[in-house]
């Protein structure tokens, strides 16, 4: 029901996705997750075999190990936070929003309702959620500092200076099965064997 238009996460890399043979990327998935599918593609639309990289994991700190030149490159950076981030620390390096690399456009956040809610309080809701979204773009200082308010130690300039773009990247809207958007994505899942 709840979705933000397009993937919130990036590829990064010191060098063209062409060049990245031989080179060290950080990721944080397990090897089977959306993570690992998501780089498998990347490598496959280069002809790069995913044993000629070297994958480096990284529980946390994904972009400390790319600051520091332990990696190449980082699969799941989320935008435009924290490439604002990476941006204050280092300024050469390249960035790939997934959907301009060959990844089918998801939504980076959902809110699922049980099919035993009532029609008319999933439309409250949805509603609701629309409002919320109207106010933050239509007041965007208002609701910053009514944010701070609650979470005071997120205060800080990056914060506030990424605050309106965060904002201009959510939609809210009822997200049908016929959206033309699922078809592409549920192809990749199954390519990568993450639903039959």
């Amino acid at each position: 029901m709840y979705y933000r238009a397009k993937p919130l996460e990036v590829f990064i890399s010191r060098v063209p996705l062409s060049e990245l043979k031989g080179k060290r990327i950080g990721h944080c998935s397990s090897g089977v997750g959306f993570s690992a599918a998501v780089l498998k593609e990347i490598l496959e639309k280069q002809n790069i075999k995913l044993d000629e990289v070297d994958l480096i994991y990284t529980r946390q700190g994904l972009m400390t190990t790319f600051i520091s030149g332990q990696v190449d490159a980082v699969t799941n950076i989320y935008q435009p936070y924290e490439v604002a981030d990476l941006k204050s620390h280092i300024q050469d390096f390249l960035v790939y929003p997934f959907e301009e690399i060959g990844i089918p456009t998801f939504a980076a956040m959902i809110l699922v309702s049980h099919s035993k809610v009532p029609a008319e309080i999933q439309d409250k809701l949805l509603r609701a959620l629309q409002k919320s979204r109207e106010f933050l773009k239509t007041y965007p200082d208002e609701a910053w500092k009514i944010f701070i308010n609650h979470k005071s130690e997120l205060d800080t300039p990056i914060n506030h200076q990424e605050w309106k773009n965060i904002i201009d990247l959510f939609e809210v809207q009822k997200l049908e099965t016929t959206n033309p958007r699922i078809g592409p994505l549920k192809a990749f899942l199954r390519k990568h064997e993450l639903i039959a």
